[in-house]
């Protein structure tokens, strides 16, 4: 967050400020971003009905799975 400082006229003559570096998130998020593709590609790829759920309700689910419960 910049903190201007000007002079009597109003023109910036310095501000403060504090800069993160936010690399490591960036590459964290990139990674789940990736991990979630290959989640849901082999989801999706297998042969066998597959669906995770939590106390009996479906939270994700394969194609195949729905063709073998209609």
């Amino acid at each position: 967050t910049p903190v201007i400082h000007r002079d009597g006229a109003g023109a910036m003559i310095s501000y403060d400020g504090v800069i993160s570096d936010i690399t490591a998130r960036k590459l964290a998020e990139e990674e789940l971003r990736e991990s979630e593709v290959k989640f849901r590609t082999l989801l999706e790829a297998s042969s066998a009905g597959t669906c995770i759920h939590d106390n009996g309700i479906i939270l994700e689910c394969n194609h195949r799975i729905c063709e073998m419960s209609g």
